[in-house]
């Protein structure tokens, strides 16, 4: 059965109970562990301080359950969070959340129309950013017709984001399927699955790229090493799918042959290293935890990108896990963890997936006297 993807911190798309720049649903501000009871597939909340048990070192985080485990995302500035036992709303500054004391719509609430004060969503509104929906309306421009639910982390959105393209081309050169900006002073971790078709004959291919794009302050798109290419299949080898850079962007390139008229479809997914977890030591830090279920086994996939903020350093790993709980037991992973990628500025990094008690863990590492920003997010399939 596949599970929902598990989600790190999406600072710029809404992820994890809705976190991401905008307006954020909660149950509640007031504790600093899991209530007690079930959790509900979208249930949110403020982890209070001090945090403790699995909410431990997530003081201020959100933290949302995503079917299976908590997830947490670090808040932005200017988040707006509406408090649900509270019936308020609170605003990250930077470093604490503060409770506002907005006026709820005036009458003159309209689209096309200016409220006389800054407005706050209706009682409908509120509900659809705890995990509701329903139609939406000039009085309700927050609801959402597609249940945010269905999209990943309990509160829309998902970690990495997947996005699409599609065109034809009848000639053999390179074409930008897709151009990719860059934010300055960042690292981008690509993944790239095209799939190209002849629709004058039968020739198709399919291929899986994957590399990581960094910008250090004010400079240009820049590839760190190579690009990976570990699928490769194809009934004309002129074909090919490439990641490059130019200027700013990166660029998803497709290429099919002199009069072959190829239809291609390319998605991608983006990890970008805003932030989850800071190190400034060589220890292993744990960045993600996810609760393997009794005799279940899981194929368990994570990603990392890490960039260095004190001077210039990045690096994007994959890691695969095969683990299995049976009888009780502990989480034990099943031979070896596969490490089909490590792209890295600094050899003393790594990212790795390890076991403890029940858990999977995903640790990184940094090294000593580096400030590195980590974001990571899993996948898993699983069998009971």
């Amino acid at each position: 059965m596949a599970m929902l993807p598990g989600i790190g911190i999406m600072p710029s798309v809404a992820g994890g109970g809705g976190g991401g720049s905008g307006i954020t649903g909660v149950l509640s501000k007031s504790y600093g562990s899991p209530p007690g009871g079930v959790p509900t597939l979208g249930d949110a909340y403020i982890v209070a301080s001090p945090a403790s048990g699995l909410w431990s070192t997530y003081e201020d985080y959100i933290a949302a359950w995503d079917g299976a485990a908590w997830v947490f995302t670090y808040p932005t500035l200017g988040q707006l969070a509406y408090v649900q036992d509270e019936g308020i709303y609170y605003t990250w500054d930077g470093s604490a959340w503060v409770a506002q004391t907005l006026a709820p719509h005036g009458p003159t609430h309209e689209q096309g129309s200016t409220d006389p004060v800054p407005s706050l969503p209706t009682t409908d509104e509120k509900a659809a950013l705890l995990g509701t929906y329903g139609t939406p309306g000039n009085t309700n421009r927050y609801v959402t017709d597609l249940d945010p639910r269905l999209l990943g982390g309990g509160g829309g959105g998902c970690a990495p984001c997947l996005t699409c393209a599609n065109n034809t081309y009848a000639d053999g050169v390179y074409h930008a399927i897709a151009s990719i900006p860059i934010l300055d002073d960042s690292a981008v971790l690509i993944e790239v699955r095209s799939v190209g078709r002849r629709t004058d004959s039968p020739d198709r291919a399919a291929y899986l790229r994957k590399a990581l794009v960094y910008r250090e302050a004010g400079g240009a798109a820049v590839l760190q090493g190579t690009v990976d290419t570990p699928l490769t299949r194809e009934s004309n080898t002129v074909w090919n799918t490439r990641i490059v850079v130019s200027g700013n962007n990166a660029e998803i390139q497709v290429r099919g042959a002199v009069g072959s008229t190829v239809n291609w479809n390319v998605c991608w997914t983006l990890t970008e290293s805003l932030g989850l977890i800071t190190t400034s030591d060589n220890a292993y830090h744990t960045i993600l935890s996810y609760a393997v279920q009794d005799n279940t086994v899981v194929l368990f996939e994570a990603i990392a990108v890490a960039r260095r903020t004190d001077a210039a350093g990045r690096g994007s790993y994959l890691r695969k896990a095969v683990v299995y709980r049976q009888g009780g037991g502990a989480a034990t992973i099943q031979g070896t963890v596969d490490s089909p990628l490590t792209r890295e500025s600094s050899a003393a990094w790594d990212m790795t997936i390890t076991v403890s008690g029940s858990n999977v863990l995903v640790r990184v590492r940094g090294a000593t006297g580096h400030t590195v920003h980590w974001k990571s997010s899993f996948v898993t399939e699983e069998i009971s």
